[in-house]
């Protein structure tokens, strides 16, 4: 009977036989979500490349990549200094080596601490990519340098560990680039410095002596280059679905205010900066408290969906919609005069907004504010005016658009005729 329990529970072969295959099973598991885990992105514009990310998400991740490299800077630095007593180690106290690298390493060392004081602002994710060239670059520089220093030493130092742990350097490089959410093009470009460093180290020869550890170390980068740019690209991709989740309005879609607010604080520093124009209109749909008391709260609901819908459909890419609360929306055109708002917003009406439960056209009244024109001195100034106007355009009887100029206030009649 001990025997017989034995077997069944993996006490004899079958249990070892059937946990080996477990083992296999679980490895071919990996190995399928692995290869599954590209498709499961989907390899979408923004994962690609960084041209299509909205200017929100653009700054949020400039945030993440900055707070990570400067963090990352400042540890890379500490353990370079405390890396020389090993290298002291290694190199079995070969004073002329030692002390070569040591000053590199205290170069490198106060480079990495420059970086990691860097402070970034603004709106331009590729200032955080920058900043990530630059640790590579550092790295690869020091890497060179040790590689100098010690290709002119003895065999022995060649092929002792010493230069080994040197030539693993640009596959720790390549491996770190993980923690950052890059797209594709950014993470191969980052990583094509140091396979391009061993790939060129593996073809090098002193008189007889074959540098096979460059061959391994090669061979080691290729999987870990492909793993590191995947794990960046899926943060990235889970850096985008946590902002369209957290930052879009669950009902319409649109932004929503809070993700209004920091979108329009960072739109109107960038007018400012560069002395564009900045319109800005606020909206209110027409009547619509009759639509939920008449027909229901779902219905209400179907034609704020439905007026986000044909309004997203037809605007300009570089415009935005926000709700800002209840019925009333926000929609931001950067680099556009108040005049061009104008037109623009006049068209987005004229071509319908979606119908109400009755089948009538749902209207709304706009209020338009533009940066400049208004002398606005930030953004809750500027959405105010808006505001304000949008008011008047209802007192004045709904269905209109009332700007800060003759032109605007004269799309009143446009509107009142559709």
């Amino acid at each position: 009977m001990t025997d017989l329990k034995q077997r069944c529970c993996g006490g004899g072969s079958i249990g070892k036989m059937a946990a080996h295959w477990a083992e296999i099973l679980s490895l071919g598991t990996a190995a399928r979500n692995l290869v599954a885990l590209p498709s499961a992105m989907a390899l979408s514009p923004g994962l690609i490349s960084s041209y299509s990310h909205e200017t929100l998400l653009t700054c949020y991740r400039l945030r993440l990549i900055s707070a990570r490299v400067q963090a990352a800077a400042i540890l890379v630095g500490l353990v370079t200094i405390a890396w020389i007593p090993i290298d002291n180690a290694l190199f079995h106290g070969e004073l002329d080596i030692v002390m070569r690298l040591a000053i590199g390493r205290l170069i490198a060392a106060a480079l990495f601490w420059m970086i990691g004081n860097m402070e970034l602002r603004g709106d331009n994710s590729q200032q955080g990519v920058g900043m990530i060239g630059l640790m590579v670059g550092v790295g690869i520089g020091f890497w060179l340098f040790a590689h100098a220093t010690t290709i002119g030493a003895h065999e022995i130092y060649i092929r002792s560990p010493g230069h080994e742990q040197y030539v693993l350097m640009p596959v720790a490089l390549a491996a770190g680039i993980s923690i950052f959410p890059l797209t594709i093009v950014e993470a191969v470009l980052l990583v094509a410095p140091s396979l391009l460093g061993l790939t060129l180290e593996s073809f090098h020869g002193d008189g007889a002596i074959i540098w096979w550890h460059v061959d391994v170390a090669l061979f080691l980068m290729c999987p870990i280059m492909a793993i590191a740019v995947t794990c960046a690209v899926s943060q990235l991709n889970l850096l985008i679905n946590l902002f369209e989740q957290s930052m879009t309005d669950p009902l319409t879609k649109a932004l929503s205010r809070r993700a209004g607010a920091e979108l329009l604080g960072v739109l109107f520093a960038q007018s400012e900066r560069s002395n564009a124009p900045l319109s800005v209109v606020l909206f209110d749909l027409d009547r619509f408290k009759l639509v939920n008391d008449s027909y229901g709260h779902w219905a209400g609901d179907a034609v704020l969906q439905k007026l986000i819908q044909c309004l997203q459909a037809r605007m300009r890419d570089q415009d935005a919609i926000i709700r800002w609360g209840g019925e009333e929306f926000v929609i931001v055109f950067p680099g556009t005069d108040a005049a061009e708002a104008t037109d623009v917003m006049t068209q987005l009406c004229l071509s319908g907004l979606g119908t109400r439960p009755n089948g009538t056209q749902q209207t709304v009244s706009v209020g338009l504010a533009e940066r400049t024109t208004d002398a606005a001195r930030n953004w809750q100034v500027l959405v105010d005016i808006a505001d304000q106007r949008m008011y008047e355009a209802k007192k004045l009887g709904r269905k209109r658009l009332v700007g800060p100029n003759a032109e605007a206030r004269l799309v009143a009649s446009a509107l009142l005729a559709a």
